[in-house]
């Protein structure tokens, strides 16, 4: 059985990794350049922090099978 925070990060990950531009409620027709690329901005940064979670919990898991 995993640990709960393993699981609640791995639950977190697929969030952050699974974000777009409705995350945020981004409307295209009533929003300017400059908050279409903060919320981009946002996004890649959602993004970026899902893929360190995943990363470090893949470490963790290939170094627990190790030992």
């Amino acid at each position: 059985m995993e640990n709960p925070t393993h699981e609640k990060l791995k639950v977190l990950s697929k969030y952050l990794k699974d974000a777009d531009l409705n995350t945020f409620s981004y409307d295209p027709y009533s929003g300017g350049s400059l908050e279409r690329g903060i919320a981009y901005a946002q996004v890649q940064v959602m993004h970026e922090i899902g893929n360190f979670i995943e990363e470090i919990l893949t470490h963790q898991e290939w170094t627990k099978k190790k030992h």
